[in-house]
């Protein structure tokens, strides 16, 4: 159970968090002005440590972490030693209403208690009922709480941005100066020279400045550290926060090459990874997704706390493009030479606002942390770190590929590329390879071969969503010729196997269903348990036969919703009239997928619990299958719904006749 505080301005009793839920008194900042006022009283100030939190803290009237009455707990105390030595104990202060009274009243309370045994007997202590999950602070909340915490540091930190500042743009001006003046020395060598030198200005003041902006990171997120501490963690963490920028850079941009919205989701999800890295060991993408473990269940809180402070830091830059657009020609050359001005105070107000915009970041941050509690914990497996790599890097060249297939190198080339990205992007989710357009070429035969329409199928396979969560059924809609030998199959194959071969991807597959002839229908499958990027394959046969299509998906870490419910069953027989001993054959489609769905024909007038011939569907949400002959008369074929569970409630029914010749 998460560990319970008690507020020492508003005596709440809350669950441990920086910051008190009800009047918002941040509980460091409070303990360490408690120490400043009594030393400024005289001399240093007591400490006691709390007997029963053992929290190390100046002395008062009570702990601030746990609320123990330090009064109270020295009075048992020394009633249990008179106790021990044949004593009468000194008479405690008692209540005006009587035992029996006080008892009745205890027991019309109804809240939940929490036990004490400081006297060695239990004792009830009323403690609120929260009937809400926490939740983050109101923007306004969190800004006042920034504010508190920004003006009394607000020289510290914005010396750590304008040293920052100075030490990015000061080598880079030497390195300019440099460049100009030996172009003006010589136009040969000496140009070449000065661009070698501004370059590795350049980078020389990019490294300088990366110290303290990291100093200035890790002082707004630990309101503790002085400029000297904040430069010694910067010093320590600057080339983790480097790294961690660039990862996060390159993560977002491939994000974005995905159609954007994932690069807006993981920009926002990723916006506690600068704090992530002062914390433990996390560094890179770790750090990037330990901060979206932390987001989660939040993100539309976040992303609209986030969104403000890019708002509030970009204002200046969005209120010039404002002007340049939407102003008359006339005001815009009245504000062109005010230029210079306007950037001087574009300048002050990042000053200004970068680091309290830290200060309410870190904030947020810490409240994250707070609600997840102290018993979270944050793994990640180095496959799950490749595929997310893996994923930014096909939305990074995802754009390229566009680009390239829209200049055209053939038309037959663009139209093969273009295909294959909208399966990616548009939802379309088919990939077709070469042996998908010759299907004459996918051995072994059905012999003789069919002829008719459905020998002409090319072979297609879509599922309704590119994305699935660990243990989630996935729908598999497919088509095949029926030129496929009975045994084809579809399966679920790492997408690091090579493609091509139905060898290679029977050794390596995670899950596989046969076709059994048939020519179109639903495949379900179950998510694989490892988080990462698969492909939905399928062979035209079972031994040495060719992979002919496949999808992409990609498999998160998560809980599997639960089955659909609100399904619409139905099923029906190829035709309405049979021949005595004629195989019937019937269709269904719509079941909700469960493997012990079970359909069965029997006579018309038979009651709910009657069965004939049946199957199980496996699975299957859709598809085929063939009864025996029947003897003349009435029948029905019945759809039933995951046995025993399900019962004998009839879903879906479909009356047919056999007649006598």
């Amino acid at each position: 159970m998460q560990k319970q505080v008690r507020c020492p301005q508003c005596k709440t009793v809350q669950p441990l968090m920086p910051k008190c839920k009800s009047c918002g008194l941040d509980f460091k900042a409070y303990a360490r002005k408690l120490k400043e006022k009594r030393a400024a009283q005289g001399g240093a100030p007591k400490k006691v440590r709390c007997p029963q939190c053992k929290t190390v803290q100046p002395m008062g009237a009570e702990c601030v972490s746990c609320g123990l009455d330090f009064k109270e707990y020295a009075r048992k105390k020394k009633a249990e030693r008179a106790a021990a030595e044949g004593q009468a104990p000194a008479a405690a202060p008692t209540p005006a209403t009587a035992p029996a009274e006080t008892s009745a009243e205890t027991k019309e309370v109804k809240k939940p208690v929490k036990k004490s045994y400081l006297d060695g007997k239990p004792v009830d202590i009323i403690m609120p009922k929260f009937e809400r999950e926490p939740e983050l602070s109101s923007v306004g909340e969190l800004l006042g709480n920034a504010w508190l915490i920004y003006k009394d540091r607000a020289p510290m930190l914005m010396g750590l941005f304008l040293l920052s500042s100075v030490l990015a743009t000061l080598p880079g001006m030497i390195g300019f100066f440099t460049f100009v003046g030996a172009a003006l020395i010589s136009l040969g060598k000496g140009a070449v020279v000065g661009i070698i030198l501004f370059l590795i200005s350049l980078l020389v003041g990019a490294t300088l400045s990366l110290w303290p902006m990291t100093g200035l990171v890790s002082a707004a997120y630990d309101e503790t550290q002085g400029f000297r501490e904040a430069m010694g963690s910067g010093w320590r963490h600057m080339w983790a926060l480097a790294w961690l920028y660039m990862v996060v850079g390159y993560l977002v941009q491939g994000g974005l090459g995905l159609l954007v919205i994932p690069g807006i989701i993981w920009w926002v999800s990723f916006f506690g990874a600068k704090f992530v890295i002062f914390d433990g060991p996390e560094r890179g993408v770790s750090a990037a997704l330990k901060s979206r473990a932390y987001v989660q269940g939040h993100w539309r809180a976040v992303f609209w706390r986030v969104l403000l402070a890019s708002l509030i830091l970009g204002l200046p830059a969005f209120m010039w493009q404002f002007a340049m657009v939407m102003l008359p020609t006339s005001v815009k050359i009245f504000l062109i030479p005010m230029f210079p001005f306007i950037l001087g105070a574009a300048t002050i107000w990042s000053v200004v606002f970068v680091p309290f915009m830290f200060v309410y970041l870190g904030l947020m941050f810490k409240e994250l942390k707070a609600m997840k509690g102290p018993d979270f914990r944050f793994s990640v497996s180095g496959k799950a770190k490749a595929a997310w790599l893996g994923l930014a890097t096909a939305g990074i060249l995802l754009p390229i590929v566009i680009f390239i297939a829209a200049g055209g190198i053939t038309a037959v080339k663009n139209m093969v590329m273009l295909k294959a990205m909208q399966s990616i992007t548009s939802g379309d989710f088919s990939v077709m390879t070469p042996e998908m357009k010759n299907p004459q070429k996918a051995t072994p035969r059905r012999t003789p071969a069919p002829t008719g329409p459905e020998a002409n199928i090319e072979p297609e396979i879509n599922v309704d969503k590119l994305s699935f969560v660990t243990g989630e059924r996935i729908v598999v809609h497919f088509k095949a010729p029926s030129t496929f030998a009975e045994n084809a199959w579809v399966g679920i194959v790492p997408t690091t196997v090579p493609h091509g071969s139905e060898t290679i991807n029977d050794r390596n597959d995670v899950a596989y269903q046969y076709l059994s002839g048939r020519t179109s229908g639903d495949l379900v499958f179950t998510a694989p348990e490892e988080p990462g990027i698969y492909d939905i394959r399928m062979n035209d046969a079972d031994e040495g036969g060719k992979e002919v299509a496949s999808t992409t998906i990609a498999v998160e870490s998560g809980t599997p919703p639960p089955p659909p419910t609100n399904v619409n069953a139905f099923v029906t027989t190829i035709k309405q009239r049979y021949s005595p001993l004629e195989a019937v054959e019937v269709e269904f489609s719509g079941l909700p997928g469960n493997d012990k769905d079970w359909i069965t024909v029997v006579d018309a007038k038979a009651s709910s619990q009657t069965f004939g011939e049946w199957f199980y569907t496996g699975g299957l949400s859709s598809g085929r299958h063939t009864f025996k002959g029947l003897r003349p008369g009435m029948y029905e074929v019945r759809v039933y719904y995951n046995w025993p569970d399900g019962g004998y409630q009839i879903h879906a029914r479909h009356s047919f006749r056999v007649v006598s010749q």
